[in-house]
């Protein structure tokens, strides 16, 4: 299957390469990149973001001057 696999892989890379120009090939690699990227990141807006909207930053998180006992002097 390996032998196949390789040979089909091969010669549908080579006549990619042979259609499209290399300025056609490298921007859609980028935008495919780009694309997973973009995915990743909203992956992690989803699980690591904080809800802030409408809200106040005192309520979204404690002010360093009241965390760290610090009474303004």
């Amino acid at each position: 299957m390996l032998f196949f696999a390789s040979a089909g892989a091969s010669s549908a890379y080579l006549t990619v390469s042979e259609i499209f120009p290399m300025e056609t090939r490298t921007m859609s690699i980028a935008f495919c990149v780009g694309a997973g990227l973009m995915v990743a990141a909203g992956l992690a807006a989803f699980f690591f973001a904080v809800a802030a909207e409408r809200r106040s930053l005192e309520d979204i998180a404690t002010p360093l001057s009241v965390a760290s006992g610090a009474s303004g002097r």
